[in-house]
């Protein structure tokens, strides 16, 4: 937590870019050649001029930088990501100034980067930065293009008539890619909010770890997607999860509820909550059609078979169906309304 604390999310551009997972240019490549201009430590070195932090947190992982004489929320690596490699700019005051415009309007900085690069690259290519910050204008006005992309990728595509929008279960896919990160590729197709990447996050062990088996990738997300659940349900900072975890939540919850919590129900209850999230987008008509990454992506895999093999050990260990359903005798385990 030094570094992170020191230069904020964007610590992760090096490593991430360097292991061919940074998405460029629409997802069309893995690697940007100019992530050395928004790197982390530069980032830190020219622009950043304060941090803050969430009340009583010592890590101090919110940056501030100067751009153009004034200070401003220097955006996240996510942030950095969807406005630079994605749209293919290298220009941080370009994108700074990307991410101040979707904190004023409320726009998420990684659907917005995401629809712009996918328009862009519909259009014809990415020459031009000039487009970006009127886009989001437009966007969160509604006016002329900025109407069709203010529903998101997927809509957009339909409407269009193509087939290479970044999406699953239609939220648009974030800065890490899933034909470097295996684990992340079966995170995305199987997340009940879609291609959200923070409920079940796998990048750094598959940076810094072995290489995992598809069996080990299906536990690695399944576990994860479950103690993502418990710290989204108590509202727990992400970035301290891996530090604190069922073995300070457990003791913590004792403290303040009196009720007795322990590691061993804290990971029922994650699991009862991603199910019974599952069990709600199935009523919806979410089935394994939906678990489904976008074309470009399984046909840039290293490992396809890997991919599918993983998925289909999730599915085990979730009790699903083939189809992506759950079944009655997991959701009697769990103590779970019955299916419907």
């Amino acid at each position: 937590m030094d570094v992170h604390g020191k230069l904020g999310t964007a610590e992760l551009v090096g490593s991430v870019n360097a292991f061919r997972g940074w998405p460029t240019a629409n997802h069309q490549e893995r690697y940007f050649e100019k992530a050395d201009k928004l790197c982390g430590e530069l980032i830190f070195r020219e622009y950043v001029t304060s941090s803050t932090t969430c009340p009583h947190c010592p890590v101090r992982c919110r940056k501030h930088a100067t751009i153009d004489g004034l200070e401003v929320e220097a955006p996240e690596y996510e942030s950095v990501w969807a406005f630079g490699p994605e749209n293919r700019v290298d220009d941080y005051s370009t994108i700074t100034k990307a991410n101040q415009l979707c904190n004023e309007y409320g726009v998420d900085t990684i659907s917005a980067g995401n629809v712009i690069s996918f328009y862009r690259e519909y259009l014809g290519g990415f020459d031009s930065s000039e487009v970006v910050l009127p886009l989001i204008e437009k966007i969160a006005m509604r006016e002329e293009e900025g109407n069709l992309l203010a529903d998101g990728v997927r809509k957009a595509q339909e409407r269009l008539g193509v087939d290479f929008g970044m999406h699953v279960k239609g939220l648009e896919l974030s800065a890490y890619d899933p034909r470097a990160f295996m684990g992340m590729a079966l995170s995305y197709s199987t997340n009940n909010r879609g291609g959200c990447h923070s409920r079940a996050w796998t990048v750094r062990p598959e940076i810094y770890g072995t290489e995992f088996s598809a069996e080990q990738l299906a536990g690695m997300v399944k576990d994860r997607q479950d103690s993502g659940s418990v710290r989204d349900s108590l509202i727990m900072c992400v970035f301290l999860h891996a530090t604190l975890g069922y073995k300070v939540y457990a003791p913590a919850l004792r403290y303040v509820t009196g009720l007795d919590y322990t590691v061993a129900s804290l990971k029922r209850a994650g699991e009862r909550i991603f199910q019974l999230e599952r069990m709600m987008n199935v009523g919806l008509g979410v089935s394994s059609k939906q678990d489904v990454l976008p074309d470009r992506i399984v046909a840039g895999m290293e490992e396809p078979a890997k991919y599918f093999d993983s998925k289909r050990r999730y599915y085990q260990l979730r009790n699903w169906s083939e189809d992506g359903a759950p079944n009655e005798e997991t959701h009697t385990a769990l103590d779970l309304p019955p299916l419907r």
